[in-house]
């Protein structure tokens, strides 16, 4: 995975996450909360049964906006 490569910023709408990438070759990217958990739940279950994800950037986007929900509200990063 190449998380660190990705560099984004996310804002929380309504139905989910609006992703404006700092890179300006990027297409800003609309996630919804149904996305998120879809694609959660599919990772989820891949990984159960032993298989290696190998995910595009998009899904990596994905999994660091879900890891960073999961993050307490007290941390300070």
């Amino acid at each position: 995975m190449h998380k660190n490569l990705i560099d984004y910023i996310a804002t929380q709408t309504e139905d989910g996450f609006q992703i404006v990438f700092n890179n300006p070759k990027r297409a800003p990217m609309k996630v919804s909360f149904y996305d998120l958990q879809t694609f959660i739940q599919k990772l989820n279950i891949d990984m159960l049964s032993g298989k290696k994800p190998n995910l595009t950037e998009e899904e990596e986007v994905l999994l660091t906006l879900w890891q960073m929900l999961l993050i307490p509200e007290n941390t300070v990063h």
